[in-house]
């Protein structure tokens, strides 16, 4: 799951599109979330419910969508497959990926490169030398 959608927000960051202004900008998701990825019978991840798209009509100003936000939602997203636990959605069972005891131990790589994706790398190396 996270490879094809990597791969997806790979293609999906690198086209150009234009706006009202005239000026280019990187495509965005902006929606990424568990309810916007679709896993086919065949293991096939789609990736759907682009903000761009649904959020077309809404009478509010754009809001800039930014390509760090997506990859943060998927190391989000990518935690929550991983834990079997949903994030932060107010029940005892919920799981925060910023405390150190919530991560599973058994794939330190994995571990490692979701820090990078979720930006806690700088925290994590924060939190060791507070511990010294």
């Amino acid at each position: 799951v996270l490879n094809q959608t990597l791969q997806s927000l790979h293609f999906l960051h690198s086209q150009p599109v234009s706006s009202d202004s005239k000026a280019i900008a990187l495509t965005a998701h902006g929606n990424l979330g568990l309810d916007s990825l679709v896993i086919s019978d065949s293991d096939y991840v789609y990736v759907c419910d682009l903000a761009s798209w649904e959020q077309l009509f809404v009478p509010a100003p754009p809001q800039a969508l930014l390509t760090e936000q997506d990859l943060i939602d998927l190391g989000l997203v990518a935690f929550a497959l991983w834990t079997g636990q949903p994030i932060n959605s107010g029940s005892n069972a919920s799981l925060n990926p910023r405390e150190a005891q919530h991560w599973p131990q058994d794939d330190l790589p994995l571990k490692d490169f979701l820090h990078r994706l979720l930006g806690l790398g700088a925290l994590i190396l924060q939190q060791k030398r507070v511990k010294l």
